[in-house]
């Protein structure tokens, strides 16, 4: 169960943080919670879309190897989803989710999306998902690709600055 009051989130592999800035968005705002937010990624330019899409909100972002994990505290809630925990290497995918564990509250959850071509092909392929609760709206769209897969997620608030922020 996760904390009522304030919570401490961490998005490993992050890319452009599409997730960070929706999951900061939907405890903040809508739940109406203390945020700290972290994104972690191993690349660079992810890593810059991210802290653009972000500027302006408590979001903290780290270059880090995820097998390597060296983070300045210990969350409630940690993710790994859209894949990027498949993008580890199986030699180092035991070390990566000790490291994991290790940044983890006592109680803290840890939520991995693994995928498989079955997932990709038949469940999340060529759809979009849609969730409207308190006036905030979330609509995912996945589009499979020959060589890939896409998704991209856009959280919505009745203002302009939010509506701009997601979709940038």
């Amino acid at each position: 169960k996760l904390p009522q009051d304030s919570i401490r989130i961490c998005d490993l592999c992050c890319g452009k943080s599409y997730l960070s800035f929706a999951a900061y968005h939907y405890f903040a705002n809508v739940l109406g919670r203390n945020v700290r937010m972290t994104g972690v990624d191993l690349s660079q330019e992810m890593l810059t879309v991210a802290q653009n899409r972000c500027a302006g909100y408590p979001v903290s972002f780290f270059l880090q190897d995820i097998a390597s994990l060296r983070l300045p505290e210990k969350y409630d809630f940690m993710t790994a989803v859209t894949d990027g925990f498949n993008y580890v290497p199986p030699k180092k995918a035991a070390t990566a989710l000790k490291k994991m564990a290790a940044h983890l509250t006592q109680g803290g959850l840890l939520y991995l999306d693994l995928s498989s071509a079955y997932k990709l092909r038949e469940v999340l392929g060529n759809n979009t998902f849609k969730m409207r609760k308190k006036g905030t709206s979330c609509i995912w769209s996945n589009r499979l690709l020959e060589d890939g897969f896409t998704t991209e997620i856009t959280v919505a608030e009745c203002t302009v600055e939010i509506i701009r922020r997601a979709l940038d």
